[in-house]
């Protein structure tokens, strides 16, 4: 996801209703490079070894994380058509909402965070 708070990407798809043209069209915004860190994570140890690489886990002192999010679709295109953004989430508590699981969150693993997140 490219740095920017909304774009609206039209579809090549034009239909005619009612003699007017109609775009079919979806929205897309989100956050971006939201930081995520945390200290004295859950440890990783007996991590079994793969012949490539002798790591076998470690006391796991920083978890640093960097978390886009996007949402899309057509819910939110009032917000571009008519002012109305009942269906917006502001992209600051978008990142607020990160910032906060990372809070509860006891794991050790970049997937068990996104698992978290999406949860």
């Amino acid at each position: 996801m490219q740095n920017r708070a909304a774009a609206i990407s039209r579809q090549s798809c034009a239909l005619n209703w009612e003699g007017r043209t109609v775009i079919d069209a979806t929205a897309s915004y989100g956050k971006s490079q939201v930081a995520v860190y945390r200290t004295y994570a859950q440890p990783l140890h007996d991590i079994r070894t793969i012949p490539e690489s002798s790591y076998a886990g470690d006391d796991n002192h920083l978890f640093a994380q960097e978390v886009d999010v996007e949402v899309f679709g057509r819910n939110f295109l009032p917000a571009y058509t008519d002012g109305d953004n009942s269906n917006v989430v502001a992209t600051d508590t978008m990142k607020n909402f990160i910032l906060r699981e990372a809070l509860d969150f006891d794991g050790a693993t970049p997937e068990q965070f996104l698992w978290q997140l999406a949860s």
